[in-house]
């Protein structure tokens, strides 16, 4: 048995309290290129909805369940079924595996998550990104509560994957002149973006990383106009 492919229409909606969300404004964020598939469009009062609908922009329209579970991956069956899905019109893909009756997932080859499944699905996502095609994976068997699931094989078992709040911080800088900030604890990015006015340069952003020591960001923006954001987490109590 083969991968296959079960073709749905899937519909996530996300809320959380705008003020723990305010830096995830789409208001507050940089126009996406031109050519981005799957922005929404806010449109003018009284648009044509139905139109919107009959013929979605680029990154709207169906999503396949993409099972591989069957047969060991082949690289020329996976990319003869995407050119089939991408001359279709599909504008991406969801990988999925199937289990037993137990909610176990069922063994595949290469096991999943193994270095030779990686290198797969790397070689998968650049195939997708030369068709302007998303790919993503389904949680479906891979954290379905209980032993069995694929969490816990790999080695997620001591308690320590435990949710935490994201929270943010930002400073502007002027290059060439040295940046020296103390970071707030739980610091888990901090990426620098070259600002125009109150647009990020497109390609600017830079991992600091690196350059973070002993709980403070000490680094030489060049010249210019910089924005240093650092994320930390919070855990709960």
């Amino acid at each position: 048995m083969g991968e296959f492919l079960f073709i749905a229409s899937t519909l996530w909606l996300m809320a959380a309290p705008s003020s723990q969300l305010d830096f995830s404004d789409p208001a507050q964020l940089p126009p996406p290129p031109a050519d981005a598939p799957g922005f929404p469009s806010s449109g003018p009062a009284g648009m044509d909805v139905r139109a919107e609908f009959s013929t979605p922009p680029p990154g709207y329209g169906e999503v396949p369940f993409w099972w591989w579970t069957g047969d060991p991956l082949d690289k020329d069956r996976l990319l003869w079924q995407l050119e089939k899905l991408h001359a279709a019109g599909i504008p991406g893909v969801q990988v999925n595996y199937a289990h037993d009756p137990a909610m176990a997932t069922y063994p595949a080859e290469p096991p999943i998550f193994s270095d030779q499944w990686w290198e797969v699905w790397r070689w998968m996502t650049e195939e997708c990104r030369a068709r302007g095609m998303g790919i993503g994976m389904s949680g479906y068997t891979v954290d379905w509560p209980g032993p069995d699931n694929l969490f816990h094989q790999i080695g997620i078992t001591d308690g320590s994957l435990r949710g935490a709040s994201l929270k943010h911080q930002a400073i502007r800088a002027e290059g060439p002149a040295p940046v020296s900030w103390k970071l707030p604890d739980g610091c888990v990015a901090l990426t620098a973006y070259k600002t125009e006015g109150d647009t990020i340069a497109s390609g600017s952003d830079v991992s600091l990383l690196t350059s973070i020591h002993d709980g403070m960001l000490e680094w030489t923006p060049p010249a210019g106009q910089w924005q240093s954001v650092a994320v930390a987490k919070e855990s709960p109590e």
